[in-house]
């Protein structure tokens, strides 16, 4: 396993190689809520399979990862997404900026069409990634971190979680002015 980028909710984010390439793997597991975490990202990245590579970081390979004293741990490797977190882009530029949080917006609007009932439930700016672009594109965000997702929201609850994102990201503006 190559070096710890984070723990996650009951989960630990590492950045590794995986059959070349380079890929994040997270650690759930052994307890409860590890492995609700696990299963709920699984779930997510399942439906989302039409998005990955796109929006999605795309899943490179999920299961058991090894049994410990306590029961079953359980992996998932996504491919990499290079680029920074908007909690990163906020904390370096002072500001997300309009387009960014448009594009963050467009992601998170693109999810939940896709897959009627898709609720990401803990969609903070350290879960959206701005992807590394080559100069003249626009911005183009990458939503992760699904392991409080869920499948069954009603549009009331996904129209909250765009207003969520929305308030978030206006609270980050203001705090810049």
């Amino acid at each position: 396993m190559g070096s710890v980028i984070r723990h996650g909710h009951a989960t630990l984010v590492a950045h590794t190689t995986l059959a070349g390439q380079e890929a994040v793997v997270k650690l759930y597991g052994p307890e409860p809520d590890g492995l609700k975490a696990y299963c709920a990202e699984f779930d997510a990245y399942r439906a989302l399979e039409k998005l990955q590579g796109d929006i999605v970081p795309v899943m490179l390979a999920a299961g058991r990862a090894c049994p410990v004293e306590e029961g079953d741990a359980f992996a998932i490797a996504t491919r990499l997404v290079p680029g920074l977190t908007l909690e990163d882009v906020l904390y370096e530029h002072g500001s997300v900026g309009e387009q960014v949080g448009e594009a963050a917006m467009e992601a998170l609007r693109r999810l939940h069409a896709a897959v009627p009932g898709f609720l990401h439930g803990d969609l903070v700016l350290d879960n959206v990634v701005l992807v590394e672009q080559e100069a003249g594109q626009p911005p183009r965000c990458v939503i992760l971190g699904f392991g409080m997702a869920r499948l069954d929201a009603t549009p009331e609850e996904q129209a909250e979680e765009v207003l969520q994102l929305e308030v978030e990201l206006d609270e980050q503006k203001q705090e810049d002015t």
